[in-house]
């Protein structure tokens, strides 16, 4: 097992890791909600690496266990997510270090359009105390981790349960 979650956890976190400073980079221009799509999009996608992991230590050991599957699908997960985190670290404090006040400028400017002025002014506050209790590089990066972790643990518990009953 520790060959095939070594050879699986470098390869999701190299892949989270490109695939999300690449996927950064070519999104700047679309639209919030397409861009959110498309993260989440990979993200799914990325999980999906537990299968093929999973498959080679049903090969290897011509049975698996719920334990071993869940075992091997969630420390694979894990390492997807660290690879994403970092590059969402990477690119919000290195690569493009104004992304968070870019972001927090047009979300209120498209929040001042689809809001009236009072609940604009009560939504602008609420917003704003948010942003400085969770706008920081590390905390957005934070949650990503937790996002691609809480796809991973679904991804995971699905993949485990069809592995582990074939066996």
């Amino acid at each position: 097992m520790k060959s095939t979650l070594i050879k699986y956890s470098l390869f999701g976190f190299l892949s989270g890791l490109l695939l999300f400073l690449i996927l950064f980079q070519f999104t700047e221009s679309v639209s919030e909600g397409v861009h959110m799509a498309i993260s989440y999009f990979t993200m799914f996608i990325l999980a999906l690496l537990v299968i093929p992991a999973t498959k080679q230590l049903k090969r290897n050991r011509g049975q698996i266990n719920f334990k071993q599957a869940f075992t091997l699908s969630f420390l694979v997960c894990i390492a997807i997510s660290l690879g994403v985190g970092l590059a969402d670290y990477l690119f919000t404090a290195v690569i493009e270090p104004d992304f968070i006040d870019k972001y927090i400028t047009k979300t209120l400017d498209t929040m001042s359009k689809t809001l009236s002025p009072e609940e604009f002014n009560n939504q602008k506050a609420a917003f704003l105390q948010q942003m400085v209790t969770f706008g920081s590089s590390i905390a957005m990066a934070f949650f990503m981790v937790l996002n691609v972790c809480t796809i991973g643990l679904i991804v995971s518990l699905i993949t485990s349960y069809k592995f582990s009953k074939n066996s």
